[in-house]
């Protein structure tokens, strides 16, 4: 048990039920308790240690020796060999107090020590000569850069578009609109979408949407620049079709 305190990389319940299976373990690592007793002693439930179990047996802290031979009957386990004896540098000998090696209750086969792989990330470092910029952390699976992201240029359209409108909406209601980080949001996918998009033509766009007859006053920037491209052509009547005459002067650029 003071291996598994020493050496086991759990916390909480994973930990807890290891140095359960531990303190009831024998010399050979093999223990065989219920899952409700294990739950009991681990102070978890009985759900709860099921999963911390089948983490340390993922993990080869804890071996199925023997699986249940009937309803009520419990596996037998056997605790990883990291956890009973000190790892030499050639193998483990693993032996018994109560048998001595070739014994039956002894064991006298020799196990070949497994390096566990690291989990923690290899960290490269600059040379003397190298630039601050040069460092980085690379994880085993992959490469990670210290390097601040560049931020994107606003584009410079938002604001002028901004203004325009607000014109429109003013005109509309006698009021300013709400405006807000979904608005923005929506008049920067616009922008995004529309690369060649200027001044000029977005402000006829707006003159064709305030003389539709299929709009709603009301309605917020963000609902109607969503739909802003179906202006494009000329103002629509009130079933969404391209009007006859177009209407002009609705306010001054």
């Amino acid at each position: 048990m003071t291996l598994v305190w020493k050496h086991a990389p759990y916390t909480e319940g994973t930990l807890l039920t290891l140095l359960a299976l531990a303190d009831w373990a024998d010399d050979e690592g093999v223990c065989f308790p219920k899952i409700s007793t294990l739950a009991k002693k681990a102070r978890l439930s009985e759900r709860g240690a099921q999963f911390c179990l089948k983490t340390l047996i993922a993990d080869g802290a804890v071996e199925v020796e023997k699986e249940s031979t009937g309803p009520g009957l419990p596996r037998t386990y056997r605790i990883g060999v990291q956890y009973l004896r000190p790892l030499s540098e050639k193998g483990v000998q693993l032996t018994t107090e109560r048998g001595a090696v070739n014994d039956k209750k002894g064991c006298s086969k020799q196990h070949a020590n497994k390096e566990e792989p690291s989990v923690e990330p290899s960290i490269s470092l600059p040379s003397p000569s190298a630039p601050e910029d040069s460092f980085s952390l690379t994880p085993v699976n992959g490469k990670i850069s210290n390097r601040p992201k560049k931020k994107k240029d606003a584009d410079h359209r938002h604001h002028p578009f901004q203004k325009l409108i607000f014109k429109c909406y003013r005109y509309l209601n006698d009021r300013d609109p709400l405006w807000d980080a979904s608005e923005a949001k929506m008049l920067n996918s616009l922008l995004v979408s529309a690369p060649q998009l200027d001044e000029g033509d977005f402000f006829h766009w707006l003159q064709n949407y305030v003389h539709s007859d299929n709009i709603n006053k009301s309605d917020r920037p963000r609902m109607f620049l969503s739909r802003i491209t179906s202006y494009a052509d000329g103002p629509l009547n009130e079933y969404g079709k391209p009007k006859e005459e177009k209407k002009k002067g609705w306010m001054s650029a």
